[in-house]
């Protein structure tokens, strides 16, 4: 079974989202994917939690 891990990461030079896709067992292998968007995602729509949710 496969964990995958996927941050966002903003690219200011580009201004857009770029979302790495990584195999969480082994990280030091390096992306798998990396997905380019075309726009930034705002901050705060990625990461952001309520405790009585």
């Amino acid at each position: 079974m496969m964990v995958g891990l996927s941050p966002w990461f903003m690219n200011a030079a580009h201004h857009r989202t770029d979302v790495v896709i990584l195999d969480g067992k082994c990280l030091s292998q390096g992306p798998i994917a990396c997905l380019h968007l075309k726009h930034h995602v705002p901050y705060g729509l990625h990461g952001t939690f309520k405790p009585n949710f």
